[in-house]
């Protein structure tokens, strides 16, 4: 299965984000949910963990948290070379084919990318629960889903955390996963919590 990092942006002018996943469609319509401004995905290109993270690096200075940037000079003229030249931008050291197994056997627990990761899925787990704004809910809430401790949970949110497993990792996506389709669910039937 292929992956892309993908470059996105709320609105307009709004903060841009990198990220990568298997699936565009799917990811942007997780982004989506709980999201007031629309998403639109300005480009693509194959690649993915690796990549994601040398992205995040160049753009460190631009960060406003996790894996979201600012709509900087920098980061926009970043996204129009990258949709003229495609990967050929970065060189051939970052195209991974089966991108999932080789991030999931290779990458080291702890990365800086990883502990950033955690800290937007916590966030997103956090806000799909619908359990408001108070720390104490929303740290109990991705306890709870991701079947850790609620201080280990709370590192999470506060991207304090300093190694993430690969299994803390998962849970993470598939709670993420879950979460967003039972949302979308009760979108559809009118129901929900608010």
């Amino acid at each position: 299965m292929t992956s892309v990092v993908y470059f996105a942006q709320e609105g307009d002018a709004g903060a841009v984000k990198v990220g990568w996943t298997h699936d565009i469609a799917e990811r942007l319509t997780n982004l989506a949910v709980g999201n007031s401004r629309a998403i639109k995905v300005l480009c693509t290109v194959r690649g993915g963990a690796s990549l994601e993270a040398h992205i995040h690096e160049m753009l460190a200075p631009h960060r406003l948290r996790g894996e979201w940037f600012t709509p900087a000079p920098a980061v926009l003229e970043l996204v129009e070379a990258v949709k003229r030249q495609g990967a050929a931008f970065f060189g051939a050291g970052f195209v991974e084919p089966d991108l999932r197994a080789l991030f999931v056997a290779a990458r080291e627990p702890g990365t800086k990318a990883d502990i950033a990761r955690m800290q937007d899925m916590a966030a997103e787990i956090a806000d799909l629960a619908r359990v408001g704004h108070s720390v104490k809910a929303r740290t109990s809430a991705v306890a709870q889903c991701l079947g850790v401790s609620w201080n280990r949970a709370n590192e999470f949110l506060r991207g304090k955390a300093r190694k993430v497993e690969a299994w803390e990792m998962d849970r993470a996506h598939d709670a993420l996963i879950v979460l967003s389709r039972s949302t979308l669910t009760s979108a559809k039937d009118g129901g929900g919590n608010g």
